[in-house]
């Protein structure tokens, strides 16, 4: 491969310490004209000084993200009147990263658009556009215009997160860099659980099942209540694993060294303890799904087949999952299980559909703006059966992508990485039968954000970036990020 974009790539990296310097000193001197107000000095000098150095290392937004979307909990920091669902700490910090790192994109020449899953998620968002449009002028479906408009652009919030890593993973490092840290904060977000359930740290409860936005409170003691850590609720925690455990096991089953295996399978074994006390019943047998794909995929079949029987059956040591589970096999029609979801959410669902099939009724026009317990009937009664196949090409793609990178001779990182995404996603899809993890925002943001990571991947595999003591995949090879998948 040719040395000269490896030179002019480092050439422009040396020349961004101009810009960021020249920002930072812009800044102070804001700053400085409003000393006479010393708290609004702290945050001006702060947000500076934050932006230039995230123009000189973008990686830095990166490393915090990837800590801040698993880790701070769903605090509101925005109020948005009439609707329980704020603006939050997460939300502005992507939009500021984005901006940054799209603007340092630029000026390196090194902007990366479309990807292989540019195509699926405009459609997909454009046909939410669509719904929103018909619902306003034809059904007067949404009461309130602006929870309906931002519940549509959430989506593509959720899709941006992706950008990230493909607009700031430049080289090898930085990959391992941000998978590593993706890692550690499965590992905190664990140690968050195990002190909650002792009583050492507070819960936040985002489920607004009280009427509250969030709920603050203490477990009473060790399994009195079900496990959140740092989520919005039970079912949003454990679909974060659903996502996060095939990765890791993947990452064990291909590193070399002792170290690693030993460090990624104490986090696996906290995760999946902390799964349990969730007593989460869909993402249990989706996280045995997931990792019956991902173990398939990697190619230990006999392992992979013993997992999906071992995980569920393992629930019913923990007398409380062990109750939610025969409540399930005796009783599926009880309002606890399939009979309360039935009568309210999944009734508000086909109301919809029935009355709108091809579009929906429109976004937050279902079941008081709340979910529906079903990413499934979500879609057919938000967005139509235009909609519903939209989702499903898209999601399609995106295994597509993942099934074919996991199958690349090359880093075994990347092949791991792609397979236990590729598992998480037949995982999340599972669980989407009674939640709508992929719009719940942590879970989305995760999601998309790796994924992007896996881009990313692919895009040094081919060259596309400046890369270092790796051999490239062929120039013309059809994983690079602008190719037809």
């Amino acid at each position: 491969m040719s040395t000269v974009p490896q030179v002019v790539a480092l050439r422009r990296n040396d020349e961004s310490f101009w810009p960021a310097l020249f920002l930072g000193a812009i800044g102070v001197g804001v700053a400085l004209a409003l000393v006479e107000r010393p708290v609004l000095f702290v945050y001006v000098a702060a947000a500076t000084v934050l932006l230039a150095l995230a123009f000189r290392y973008p990686i830095s937004l990166l490393i915090i993200f990837t800590l801040l979307v698993p880790l701070i909990p769903k605090l509101p920091l925005i109020p948005i009147g009439g609707y329980m669902v704020p603006i939050r700490t997460e939300d502005v910090f992507l939009a500021f990263a984005l901006g940054v790192i799209t603007l340092r994109s630029l000026w390196d020449h090194h902007f990366r658009l479309p990807n292989p899953l540019t195509k699926g998620m405009l459609i997909f968002f454009g046909v939410q556009g669509l719904s929103l449009g018909f619902a306003l002028c034809f059904l007067g479906t949404i009461s309130e215009v602006d929870v309906a408009v931002l519940y549509w652009i959430r989506t593509l919030e959720y899709f941006s997160a992706s950008l990230l890593c493909l607009l700031a993973v430049r080289t090898w490092k930085q990959f391992r860099i941000v998978l590593a840290v993706f890692a550690a904060s499965v590992f905190l977000v664990g140690v968050y659980g195990v002190l909650q359930e002792l009583s050492l740290v507070p819960a936040f409860n985002a489920m607004h099942q009280t009427g509250e936005i969030v709920a603050v409170y203490f477990f009473h003691g060790f399994q009195s209540d079900r496990l959140l850590s740092t989520f919005a609720g039970a079912y949003d925690l454990g679909a974060f694993y659903v996502i996060a455990v095939p990765i890791l096991v993947a990452w064990l089953l291909s590193s070399r060294s002792s170290y690693t295996k030993a460090a990624l399978g104490s986090i696996v074994g906290l995760s999946v303890f902390c799964l349990y006390l969730t007593f989460a019943r869909a993402p249990l047998f989706g996280l045995a799904a997931a990792l019956l794909i991902t173990f398939w995929l990697l190619g230990r079949r006999r392992a992979a087949i013993i997992l999906a029987y071992v995980l569920p059956y393992s629930a019913f040591l923990v007398p409380d999952f062990r109750q939610r589970l025969e409540g399930l096999i005796n009783n599926p029609a009880g309002f606890q299980n399939f009979g309360g979801r039935i009568a309210e959410g999944w009734h508000s669902a086909l109301e919809g559909f029935f009355r709108s099939p091809l579009l929906g009724t429109g976004p937050a026009s279902l079941y008081y703006g709340m979910g529906v317990d079903s990413l499934y009937l979500l879609l057919l009664g938000s967005f139509g059966l235009v909609g519903l196949v939209a989702f499903v090409l898209l999601a399609y793609r995106v295994l597509r992508v993942e099934l074919r990178l996991s199958d690349v001779p090359g880093d075994r990182l990347l092949r791991g990485l792609a397979a236990g995404l590729a598992g998480g996603t037949v995982g999340m899809l599972f669980i989407g039968i009674t939640q709508e993890a992929f719009f719940s925002s942590k879970d989305a943001m995760v999601f998309w954000f790796l994924v992007g990571l896996l881009l990313a991947g692919a895009s040094l595999a081919n060259g596309k970036a400046v890369t270092r003591n790796r051999p490239s995949m062929t120039p013309n090879s059809k994983f690079a990020c602008g190719a037809t998948l």
